[in-house]
């Protein structure tokens, strides 16, 4: 289940849905969000992989 809640808080992210709005719906700060869904939002950090 929680990977399920995964995919679609990031799905929202790459959406275009704005940090607030999906924060509010995981119950979480927008910091929580930020700081867990940085590297899974598209364009956003580079992939640091080596």
């Amino acid at each position: 289940m929680y990977d399920n809640r995964n995919t679609q808080l990031t799905k929202w992210l790459n959406d275009g849905i704005p940090p607030a709005q999906v924060a509010e719906w995981a119950g979480n700060s927008v910091a929580v969000l930020l700081a867990t869904y940085a590297r899974c939002v598209d364009g956003q950090l580079p992939d640091r992989s080596p």
